[in-house]
């Protein structure tokens, strides 16, 4: 055999073997990566006693036995994630061990319809918003927006729903211009779409609406709230967990004017709700709690509202339990009563134990790090400790100048 064609023999046995290799480890990879779902998926019709997930999830499990990963799969793991997150029924936990894999699985797959990938993206960014894990989310949106942006355009309804949901994130890491700027986009796309009369757009005009609220801008808030739960209370009716969503958020606004009686009257009538809702996650029942409670204290009626700030602290060791960020929060705000109630060491405890939570979740490198030592610089300050205080007032000083210099450079 002549010595070139040996050679460009050798070379083409090597390209054969190399992508013998390559599709190997990718089956191996997939093989990992559904038998992740196919564990999750089981886990989920043992534990949870509920008709529509046992028929999705023997579904899914079902396509993927035969190896059909499709439209239909994805579809179904889609709309699994949605149920659960909705109704609670899975700790978010477990929900992100199923639907990370499963969104994976969907992005790999190149015979999968774009939108509904950008439909996983979406549902994945909003799952990882709401475990304030925010380096993930970003990315996830952009990829979600691109995705719908080239297979149907910017005026779809799909599309629309990641601007709302991506306004919401940029409102959580304190880029209000961009979350405005979302909501407007994302509102306008939807009356084109889905029009008016539609929870969904409801439900962006309210986002839109505490947005305006924690910017102070009232005046834009309150129309946009009446407007929204006008559409809740005609499509859903005044007793569905949607709608005391949407009159939490404008009892929020009231608290924030001063218009206490206002807000107290409607946070009682979202915890009245609340009691009657299944499954309510535990984070939410505890802000009902929260909520009425800091009404109480504005009020200066700090004995109605101590038992109530306890009540949240209870439900949150539950769930997400006692080393979450939820739980500091709640330490923080029992604290700043005891605070008011000149209950300077109780006050103090609360505080050093959000510190320690803290500490163990974020490092102290962080603003909410920060935030607690200058809650205990308070205490120290209070009892006249001076130097102890300038300490912790320093250290806090400190960590938020190299965060901030971190964030502009």
């Amino acid at each position: 055999m002549p010595v070139a064609i040996l050679k460009s023999f050798q070379f083409l046995s090597l390209i054969i073997i190399t992508i013998f290799a390559v599709t190997s480890q990718k089956a191996t990879a997939q093989k990992s990566t559904v038998d992740s779902i196919q564990s999750s998926l089981a886990n989920f019709q043992t534990i949870i006693n509920d008709t529509s997930i046992n028929r999705m999830a023997g579904d899914a499990r079902s396509l993927l036995q035969k190896n059909k990963i499709n439209d239909v799969l994805a579809k179904d793991f889609n709309s699994m994630e949605d149920y659960l997150f909705r109704t609670s029924l899975a700790s978010r936990k477990s929900l992100l061990q199923y639907y990370v894999p499963a969104v994976h699985l969907i992005k790999e797959q190149p015979g999968i319809n774009p939108k509904i990938k950008a439909v996983a993206l979406n549902q994945l960014a909003y799952l990882y918003s709401a475990e304030q894990d925010y380096d993930i989310v970003a990315p996830l949106y952009e990829e979600a927006l691109t995705l719908i942006k080239n297979t149907t355009g910017e005026n779809d309804s799909d599309y629309a729903d990641i601007l709302i949901n991506q306004a919401s994130f940029y409102s959580d890491i304190g880029e209000p211009a961009k979350a405005v700027h979302n909501y407007l986009e994302g509102i306008e796309i939807q009356k084109k779409t889905i029009g008016e009369n539609n929870v969904n757009y409801a439900g962006s005009l309210n986002s839109l609406a505490l947005l305006y609220t924690n910017s102070n801008e009232y005046t834009k808030a309150l129309p946009l709230f009446e407007k929204s739960i006008t559409i809740y209370n005609l499509l859903i009716g005044d007793q569905d967990p949607v709608y005391a969503d949407a009159i939490n958020n404008l009892a929020m606004m009231y608290e924030s004017t001063g218009s206490y009686t206002k807000a107290l009257q409607l946070y009682l009538q979202v915890l009245e709700i609340d009691k009657k809702t299944v499954n309510k996650d535990t984070r939410d029942k505890a802000a009902g709690f929260s909520n009425i409670a800091n009404v109480y204290e504005d009020m200066g009626e700090y004995e109605k509202a101590l038992p109530l700030y306890l009540q949240a602290l209870s439900q949150l060791e539950k769930d997400p339990g006692r080393e979450s960020p939820d739980y500091a929060t709640a330490l923080d705000n029992l604290g700043y009563l005891y605070e008011d109630m000149d209950l300077l060491e109780r006050a103090f405890s609360c505080y050093k134990q959000a510190l320690n939570i803290r500490k163990k979740i974020f490092g102290v490198d962080n603003p909410d790090f920060a935030g607690s030592l200058n809650n205990i610089a308070n205490i120290y300050k209070k009892q006249n400790n001076y130097n102890q205080a300038i300490l912790y007032y320093r250290q806090a000083a400190e960590i938020l100048k190299k965060t901030y210099t971190e964030n502009n450079t």
